[in-house]
């Protein structure tokens, strides 16, 4: 009897030692959450830019350093892949189209009118948009090879036409030689200019003289030259004519026995009624 009583003696200490046991395990393990969860709350307190005026000295730090680097900055239609902010894509830049240009084509043509041809285009190829070139056609004035450009109004000139550009051009050289000589006090290979450079209206070389030797004149009359009689530098003092046109009057006359009109000069080669109009007024025969 006495051993059972000391044996549930035993088992009744052995149990309040693991009640004894368990109360203490748990209660450290509260606190420990305890103290975890003030910490986790304090950390969160102390690293939130959000909840303290923003102002902690380590993320107002890292903020500074982000706008400060513009590397780390991302622009939003780079990011996307629009391009560059700011800057619309150039039209066509990627289209692979050619670009295109407007020419007026008119003249001695097929068919004259406004043609659309690419960028760098030559003159031959405006022609040929515009049906070639009419039968009349000098296709030998304009240089084929040149470029056209946008809005250019490109003219084929006829034969005639042709003929009297070069004309008009060949004067505009020879007046602009006459003007230099006059200037410098010389005439057409060395010899004296024909009209003094006052205006006097004195001829060289007695081109004064009437034809079939009818005498003096009035002083209007006396001016004209005999475009029979007359050497080459007194045809020379002539509007537009130059060495190479005197030289031809002259082949002219001696092959044809002079000349029966004034008119008749146009028969001479590079001479046409442009250089005509220019020297009537101071020819006879």
């Amino acid at each position: 009897m006495k051993k059972q009583h000391t044996f549930s003696a035993m088992i009744w200490a052995a149990a309040a030692a693991v009640l004894l046991s368990a109360v203490m395990t748990a209660s450290l393990t509260g606190c420990a959450k305890k103290q975890s969860l003030e910490l986790t709350e304090l950390s969160d307190t102390e690293g939130s830019p959000g909840e303290n005026d923003g102002d902690s000295e380590g993320n107002g730090q890292d903020a500074g350093s982000r706008s400060q680097d513009p590397a780390t900055e991302t622009d939003p239609q780079e990011a996307d892949g629009t391009g560059t902010a700011g800057e619309a894509p150039a039209d066509g830049a990627d289209s692979g189209e050619p670009e295109l240009i407007y020419v007026f084509v008119c003249g001695a043509v097929a068919r004259e009118g406004v043609y659309e041809l690419p960028a760098g285009s030559r003159v031959y190829q405006a022609v040929e948009a515009a049906g070639g070139y009419a039968a009349d056609a000098d296709t030998s004035y304009i240089n084929q090879a040149d470029p056209v450009t946008d809005a250019q109004k490109l003219e084929i000139p006829t034969v005639e036409e042709a003929e009297k550009l070069r004309e008009e051009a060949a004067l505009a050289a020879e007046n602009r030689q006459a003007e230099t000589d006059a200037e410098s006090g010389s005439g057409p290979d060395g010899a004296a200019a024909g009209y003094a450079n006052n205006g006097a209206g004195q001829v060289n070389n007695g081109a004064g003289q009437m034809n079939n030797g009818a005498g003096q004149a009035d002083d209007a009359a006396a001016r004209l030259i005999n475009i029979n009689t007359a050497d080459e530098a007194t045809l020379q003092t002539l509007p537009g004519i130059g060495a190479a046109k005197a030289a031809s009057i002259v082949r002219y006359r001696e092959a044809n026995g002079g000349f029966s009109s004034i008119e008749e000069i146009k028969k001479v080669s590079g001479i046409g009624d442009i250089t005509y109009e220019n020297i009537k007024g101071c020819i006879t025969v």
